[in-house]
């Protein structure tokens, strides 16, 4: 019986040891993506750990909107103050929580720009999008409680086992293993600094009419996730208890984009009511006629801002959010 304790402690360490090795062959997907400029997240974390604590005065966190959204560089100019941009790929409510109490261990914010846009809350798979955050920042409790109630249990363990979770990168490692071919550099990409992407690129009437990943979108409330919704009320409350402005906003997305969205008239009142409940003010710049966004000129695919259109969007709500801070 001894024998075989120790046949089983030998043979899990070895598989341990061999998952781990071959889990960080596979993140060579990820570290050239980060050479290539095509990842951001571990960049804008390490820049915000060495930010002087007690400094950033507005912080934005949400998806890939928030981040070719929100340019702190024009938040700042404008309201004299230090802005920051959290905001990471396809980021969920849930995530969007935990990353604030994290900015809240070294921060006293005065506002929190929350982005809101209606995938964030459809999305079941918690994995990647929180991945993105929890993978880079610093060992804390807020870590452990993002570990045990920011992921479902199964998502949890793949942390454990690298070489599943990232096992989706292995033909990309096969071929660069043999032919030694990385991912090509972003031409078009900047990281601006402060967590802020921009584009200079402009989506084609072409790409919006026959290439448009909203194409049979549809907006059900019934069908949002129920857990993203609460996340997202102790995200306020969150906020209220630090005696912190938080504001929602919704970036724009091309009128074309809108039209393909189905029951896309419903999603305004859905989250405007949801504001109301909370009373949290609602910026919604689906709706918003005081600034003009045009699809072909201020959009740099199907759905987000290129520098053009981040420049008005930031202007724009720069100078409405100077009333919460006379306040």
């Amino acid at each position: 019986m001894k024998k075989f304790l120790i046949k089983v402690l030998v043979y899990s360490a070895l598989f341990l040891c061999v998952n781990f090795l071959f889990g960080q062959l596979l993140k060579l997907y990820r570290t050239h993506l980060i050479e290539a400029k095509k990842f951001n997240p571990p960049i804008k974390w390490e820049e915000f750990y060495t930010t002087e604590a007690q400094t950033i005065d507005i912080v934005f966190i949400g998806s890939s909107h928030c981040i070719r959204s929100f340019d702190p560089a024009i938040f700042d100019k404008i309201t004299s103050l230090y802005s920051y941009n959290l905001g990471t790929p396809g980021q969920s409510p849930t995530t969007s929580y935990f990353v604030l109490k994290e900015v809240l261990r070294f921060h006293k914010p005065k506002i929190i720009i929350q982005e809101i846009s209606f995938r964030g809350f459809s999305a079941k798979n918690q994995l990647v999008n929180g991945g993105y955050n929890f993978d880079f920042m610093k060992i804390s409790r807020n870590k452990l409680d993002f570990f045990f109630n920011g992921f479902k249990f199964s998502e949890s363990l793949t942390f454990l086992f690298p070489s599943f979770r990232f096992r989706n990168n292995l033909r990309y490692v096969i071929n660069y293993l043999y032919t030694g071919k990385k991912v090509k550099k972003s031409k078009e990409d900047t990281y601006k600094g402060k967590g802020f992407m921009s584009r200079n690129h402009s989506v084609t009437l072409d790409e919006l009419k026959n290439n448009n990943i909203y194409e049979k979108k549809a907006f059900n409330a019934s069908k949002l996730n129920k857990n993203r919704l609460k996340y997202l009320e102790k995200t306020v409350n969150l906020c209220k208890e630090n005696k912190i402005q938080i504001i929602w906003v919704t970036a724009p997305l091309p009128k074309i984009t809108i039209s393909k969205i189905r029951h896309g008239s419903k999603i305004y009142p859905f989250f405007k009511n949801l504001a109301d409940q909370y009373r949290v003010p609602y910026i919604n710049y689906y709706a918003d006629k005081k600034v003009k966004f045009i699809d072909t000129s201020d959009f740099q695919d199907t759905h987000h801002l290129n520098r053009n259109g981040a420049k008005k969007l930031s202007t724009d709500l720069a100078k409405r959010i100077l009333e919460y801070l006379d306040n």
